[in-house]
């Protein structure tokens, strides 16, 4: 669309959703379309590029497994396969190219009241909640859930961020 006016962009990407997303056809999922077709003359991450991708030069391989927030990168396959710490949280880098990142930084540490409550009514057993804990958690004690944000109720997915990682 280059050469096309801002506000004819904006007209077609919303025209487009609400063809093809009526349930998605809002301003925030607008503005994040339009920082991406933005981004293709800063990045060069062209639209066939698999989205989150990590750019190798002309490559982009898919980063399926990765969650940014606004700290770092955490890989969920690396958490999952019980890597070492530094596969399992990588530092922000530009070599991420994400459409979902998190606004707010992850807290390894930090507590979810919600998820407590739940556990506490439907399992109030503290050695079944250990064990379920270390079924989903791996190394979280029976008051927390890795990767909670602080002071952010459960659930909390975040507003979605555009663009490269760092």
């Amino acid at each position: 669309m280059a050469g096309t006016p801002d506000t004819d962009v904006r007209a077609n990407v919303m025209g487009f959703l609400r063809r093809t997303a009526r349930n998605r056809a809002v301003p925030k999922t607008q503005v994040a379309i339009e920082a991406n077709l933005k981004s293709n003359g800063v990045c060069h991450v062209p639209s066939t590029a698999p989205l989150p991708c990590w750019i190798d030069g002309e490559h982009f391989k898919p980063a399926n497994a990765i969650i940014s927030f606004s700290n770092g990168n955490l890989d969920v396959e690396a958490l999952i396969d019980h890597a070492d710490d530094d596969m399992v949280w990588r530092k922000p880098t530009p070599l991420l190219f994400t459409t979902t990142g998190r606004s707010y930084p992850f807290d390894s540490t930090a507590k979810c009241p919600r998820w407590q409550a739940l556990l506490d009514e439907m399992l109030p057993d503290p050695e079944l909640q250990s064990l379920l804990h270390a079924r989903i958690g791996g190394h979280a004690d029976r008051h927390e859930v890795r990767g909670c944000h602080k002071g952010q109720k459960a659930g909390r997915t975040g507003a979605p961020a555009t663009g490269i990682s760092g």
